[in-house]
């Protein structure tokens, strides 16, 4: 089964799953003090790494089991040996063909995706050339960039009425401005995204 092959590949195991005392804190305790803070972010930050990827399939609209190629950016050294030592998964796991882990290189015809998690910053990157049409990508673009343009247009008239703001909840107004904010970074990343296909 499935579960004992993984419970034998724990470290401190000998016995069988079937016949295993059920676990507790009490009993556990040696188990546990084998985890580690860094091994967890570690294994967040490549997660992250791999649903970027699968987001930006799912965004172009790329069949999931096709494998395709990507560059991962990383800002510094500790990211680097982070997805260096977990090149092999990331590849599994996001379906790629090839994985470079170095320079962003040339964005043209790339999709983009920033990571940031604690002081760490990656770029994913999608080389989208033989993957997508790009004229029919150039006007979902553009229509999503008119969408969120009109969207925040509406949200700054409204956070611009002098009595809206003085007689809405402050909760509400707060709310209003922070999705005013979220609508022009989504704008940028849209126009950027626009930019490299064009």
């Amino acid at each position: 089964f499935i579960s004992e092959e993984i419970y034998q590949k724990l470290p401190i195991r000998s016995e069988a799953l079937a016949i295993a005392d059920y676990p507790t804190l009490k009993n556990e305790k040696t188990f546990l003090e084998l985890g580690s803070e860094q091994a967890a972010f570690e294994m967040d930050l490549v997660l992250e790494v791999i649903m970027a990827i699968r987001n930006i399939r799912g965004e172009n609209r790329i069949k999931p089991g096709e494998r395709i190629k990507a560059r991962l950016a990383p800002m510094d050294d500790r990211a680097q040996k982070i997805l260096g030592a977990n090149k092999v998964p990331i590849m599994t796991l996001a379906r790629l063909e090839e994985c470079e882990i170095g320079e962003a290189g040339d964005l043209s015809k790339c999709a983009v995706t920033p990571i940031q998690m604690e002081k760490l910053k990656i770029d994913v990157i999608v080389p989208l050339e033989g993957l997508v049409d790009f004229a029919e990508e150039v006007q979902r673009l553009k229509k999503n960039i008119e969408k969120v343009q009109k969207e925040a247009l509406g949200l700054k008239k409204r956070l611009g009425n002098e009595n809206f703001v003085k007689n809405a909840p402050e909760e509400v107004v707060e709310q209003g401005r922070a999705q005013l904010v979220q609508l022009q970074e989504t704008l940028l990343s849209l126009q950027d995204s626009l930019a490299r296909f064009i």
